[in-house]
């Protein structure tokens, strides 16, 4: 029965505060949103940045005169090196297939041929290593055009474009994060002081008839995580739907900088081959999602309303 009042007192206190209720529980919608994508952009582009970095370091033209035999040794030698992650053969028709998904814009001449040639793609260990890479892919002259080794020096570029954007984006969601939890850590408190205040001639009356400092607290402690639930619900709703409309602009963009070597969309490879896009996997992890947020707006609540509590019974001497 105790417990049964208590949160009927909270829920009253909440509703009954009107602007004061919308006005917070805004701020905390705000707070938990900023949370929400600062820590959803640093999951993507860090992941983005680790595969830029695996993308395709060098890659060799295999001659027509090479049979598959030849390019199996040359690709078999290449991983028994130290300095080499993975080396992958690419026919004529599995380049033409991922240029085709890269670029259906471009019409290719089907009379013509295929004019793409079958390669050899490696990822070194490090980009230092190239020069050993290239020093070994020239002892096989015969069946490879070393004239046409190509280093990605591209992928660096937009690896380190990236890297700037995602600083960037830290530094800034990082800032608006930490305003927000500011703002909604006074706004709470100073809605259950003017609560408290409201509510003095209840609270000495609960005093004289020998109420402790628990039962006297805890309405107000409620009421402040009561916000804090409103605004993870809330933010919720916003979050979900955002993600699942920007999701194909996210993975267009990032397709477009993470190519080459793999032809999967890059939000398979980010989230392991788990989810297909960033509104999949976010549906996938809705539950973990749920209990982070939850647990961000409660604590925020309990912690706000608590210090507000104290500083009442200590200016009051109760």
């Amino acid at each position: 029965m105790i417990w049964r009042q208590v949160i009927k007192n909270s829920l009253l206190n909440f509703l009954r505060n009107g602007f004061l209720t919308v006005a917070t529980v805004a701020v905390m919608v705000l707070t938990i949103l900023s949370v929400s994508i600062m820590l959803t952009t640093n999951l993507i582009t860090d992941t983005a940045i680790t595969l830029i970095n695996q993308q395709i370091d060098i890659s060799v033209d295999v001659l027509p005169a090479a049979g598959e035999g030849d390019v199996g040794k040359i690709v078999s030698e290449l991983k028994k090196l130290d300095f080499v992650r993975d080396a992958r053969y690419i026919s004529k028709e599995e380049a033409l297939e991922n240029f085709k998904k890269r670029h259906g814009d471009i019409v290719i001449d089907e009379e013509v041929g295929n004019p793409l040639p079958a390669r050899i793609a490696i990822l070194s260990t490090d980009p230092k290593y190239h020069p050993q890479v290239i020093t070994f892919l020239e002892r096989y002259y015969r069946f490879l055009d070393i004239n046409q080794v190509q280093s990605d020096v591209e992928y660096k570029h937009r690896t380190e474009q990236l890297i700037n954007i995602t600083e960037a984006i830290r530094r800034f969601g990082l800032v608006l994060s930490v305003f927000f939890l500011v703002v909604a850590f006074f706004i709470i408190l100073n809605t259950i002081r003017i609560t408290i205040y409201s509510r003095r001639d209840e609270i000495e009356i609960m005093r004289l008839v020998g109420a402790d400092y628990g039962f006297i607290r805890l309405p107000f402690i409620l009421e402040g995580m009561w916000y804090g639930v409103a605004g993870m619900l809330i933010s919720l709703v916003i979050f979900y739907p955002a993600i699942y409309y920007i999701s194909p602009q996210i993975s267009s963009y990032l397709d477009n900088i993470v190519v080459g070597y793999r032809p999967e969309s890059i939000f398979a490879l980010i989230f392991r081959g788990q989810a297909a896009s960033l509104a999949a996997f976010m549906w996938q992890q809705f539950l973990v999602f749920f209990l982070f947020t939850l647990l961000v707006g409660v604590i925020l609540g309990a912690v706000s309303s608590y210090l507000a509590t104290w500083r009442y019974m200590k200016e009051t001497n109760l």
